[in-house]
């Protein structure tokens, strides 16, 4: 019987919002070992996901003025695009590099973190 813990996936999350609940109480049980992820930082990936957003924006907006077909998904990006990047900004300001640096370490991992 494999004893790690299952991931919880956004989905199951917002499906099953008592399994977000259970992944809460699994972390807080976590030993902690320490202070500071050194060396893990969201801002990185954060800008690679943003710059994938800026493209697709660009691309399906395109699309859209060239009067072709837009995919339901693409047509939520455009009109919720703004929303998007209010949210990319507030990341930025309010999670800044040293955030990583206050948060306690656990001894076994539940899953991985930002890569």
């Amino acid at each position: 019987m494999n004893s790690e813990p299952e991931p919880v996936l956004e989905g199951q999350v917002t499906s099953r919002p008592a399994a977000l609940d259970e992944l809460a109480r699994r972390l807080a049980a976590q030993p902690v070992l320490g202070r500071g992820a050194v060396g893990v930082s969201l801002l990185q990936p954060l800008g690679d996901l943003d710059a994938i957003l800026v493209r697709a924006q660009r691309h399906f907006a395109g699309l859209a003025e060239q009067k072709h077909e837009v995919p339901s998904g693409a047509e939520w990006l455009l009109d919720n695009y703004y929303l998007i990047q209010q949210v990319v900004r507030q990341v930025r300001q309010d999670l800044p590099e040293g955030f990583y640096r206050q948060l306690p370490v656990l001894a076994d991992k539940p899953f991985a973190g930002p890569r």
